[in-house]
């Protein structure tokens, strides 16, 4: 198979991110609420290699990440919503379906959890974002409207799991896709 030169991956990435070419207004950016938020940040963008990002640059930097988190759960759900993981392994393994529900009735906080994803999941499809979309979704993924509720409802809590696993990644891919931009501009700015 052909492999992508370095150049050709950056614009594949950028093209999926095109928030990185622009400056967005100032109130679409998301900003650290506290000094220590913003630290942890901060920290967490240098420790993946975006050392010199200026910190009225950080914004940007979420910006990307809390983008890249949302491609993740569009993923996620369809991968939930066609493959339906979580049927297969009680298929499969019949004893983890009742080690689940008897977990849930036995601890309330899961109850409870799995309530609160649930009541997301409805709002969400009844949302004006989402309502549109639902039912050509629905559609597309061969879905019943309580198959899809369920779908996203697995989506967050299965995507609650995998966050901590995604935060390094991600950050990481941020802070590249930050230095591939400003290298650029630099580049650009240098040859006029």
């Amino acid at each position: 198979g052909r492999v992508a030169s370095p150049s050709g991956t950056r614009l594949a990435i950028m093209s999926v991110m095109p928030a990185v070419l622009v400056e967005p207004p100032a109130a679409l950016l998301p900003t650290p609420k506290s000094p220590e938020q913003h630290t942890f940040f901060a920290d967490l963008f240098a420790s993946v290699g975006a050392k010199d990002v200026p910190p009225e640059k950080l914004p940007y930097l979420l910006l990307n990440y809390n983008a890249l988190l949302w491609v993740e759960y569009a993923g996620l759900f369809v991968v939930v919503a066609r493959k339906r993981p979580y049927n297969a392994i009680v298929r499969r393994f019949p004893t983890v379906g009742g080690v689940v529900d008897g977990a849930v009735t036995r601890f309330p906080i899961l109850a409870r959890a799995w309530d609160k994803a649930n009541n997301s999941a409805s709002k969400a499809l009844s949302s004006r974002l989402l309502k549109p979309v639902a039912k050509p979704l629905r559609t597309q993924l061969g879905l019943k409207t309580d198959e899809m509720l369920l779908a996203l409802a697995q989506t967050s809590i299965g995507y609650n799991f995998l966050l901590p696993l995604l935060l390094i990644p991600n950050a990481f891919m941020a802070a590249s896709m930050y230095r591939w931009v400003h290298e650029a501009s630099e580049s650009k700015n240098h040859a006029s």
